[in-house]
């Protein structure tokens, strides 16, 4: 029977008149002694589990009765584990998800949430989901198990992305002709990026997220990257304007000089000495040669020669390149070499 039933009923055919008949459990007498009828008796419904025989007797004998009966309990399936199958999906695709084959489950119940993200079928170990064309975001597939008891519990759920990635990219929609900036969109583990630019190029950064743009003459630019997932999906940004000055007026004055990286070769800190106008905001970025930035700063220059010391202990040895980048448009890059 199952667990949390009624138990089972125990009976004894053929019973006869005068006789009582007593039930033991495991060899032990249960205390129930029931009269016989001349036709079929029960004993009740018994919940403990084990073997159950029965005695007959009357004033001068006593035997044993024919057979004995074994009582189990049974339960509901156990939980199963975890699906398993692909966690990052594209729109309108169909993946194949499974689960461990249970000695206790008649069949599998599979589910998805939420319901808009597409449809699952399968009754087995294993189920196909078809993706809906309009949902992106998170969705959720669990299972669990069906026997005569009835249904086990749900399997923790494996969380699966749905949908192309969306990349927004920021960065200075208003530059200075014939100046360099940095544009980015947020970094997604195993995703390639594929950058576009008018009205300049690319001189760092393509295939990751974050480029170095060099503008070229006064007008108008643009910029747009597409997004590649690692399992494939694709997703391209809205277009990026920015608006190239000719920065006349700003220029005045302004100056990056006297710029000195040392010691280099280096292998626990690189110092970056320099002379920027009084006033400048600056940007200080250092770059590996994937383009990724691995450190930055920003100052405001005091017009006299400033020196920052730079703790580079935790970067892996390479080349590396250093960028003074002030807000008015003037650019100054040189390179080091981080032995170990």
């Amino acid at each position: 029977y199952c667990l949390g039933g009624d138990g089972v009923e125990i009976t004894l055919d053929g019973s006869q008149s005068g006789i009582d008949y007593e039930l033991f459990l495991d060899g032990e007498s249960t205390g129930i002694i029931v009269a016989g009828t001349g036709s079929e008796i029960t004993f009740g419904l018994l919940t403990d589990e084990g073997y159950y025989s029965a005695t007959g007797s009357s004033a001068n004998c006593e035997q044993n009765m024919t057979g004995q009966l074994q009582v189990t309990i049974d339960f509901p399936p156990l939980e199963p584990d975890t699906p398993e199958g692909p966690t990052s999906v594209c729109e309108e695709e169909t993946s194949d998800y499974t689960t461990e084959e249970q000695d206790d489950a008649d069949s599998f119940v599979w589910e998805l949430n939420p319901s808009e993200a597409g449809t699952i079928s399968g009754e087995g170990t294993e189920a196909t989901v078809t993706w809906s064309s309009d949902f992106t975001g998170f969705a959720y597939v669990s299972v669990y198990g069906v026997n005569d008891c009835g249904d086990g519990n749900s399997s923790e759920e494996l969380e699966v992305s749905v949908g192309a990635p969306n990349p927004v990219i920021s960065g200075e929609e208003m530059v200075c002709d014939w100046s360099e900036e940095f544009y980015e969109v947020e970094e997604n583990d195993g995703s390639t990026y594929t950058w576009t630019v008018t009205g300049g190029t690319i001189n760092e950064g393509q295939g990751t997220y974050m480029i170095l743009v060099a503008w070229s003459g006064e007008g108008n630019g643009t910029v747009t990257v597409e997004e590649e997932t690692f399992d494939g999906c694709t997703g391209e940004s809205e277009t990026f304007e920015v608006v190239i000055d000719d920065c006349t007026d700003i220029f005045e004055g302004a100056s990056i000089s006297d710029v000195n990286i040392y010691p280099n070769p280096a292998s626990h800190s690189v110092n970056v000495s320099y002379n920027i106008t009084a006033g400048e905001q600056v940007n200080l970025h250092i770059f590996n040669t994937m383009g990724q930035v691995v450190y930055n700063s920003q100052f405001v220059a005091t017009g006299s020669q400033q020196t920052k010391n730079i703790d580079i202990n935790n970067l892996p040895k390479g080349l590396y390149i250093v960028s003074l980048n002030t807000k008015q448009g003037q650019v100054w890059k040189g390179k080091f070499e981080k032995t170990r």
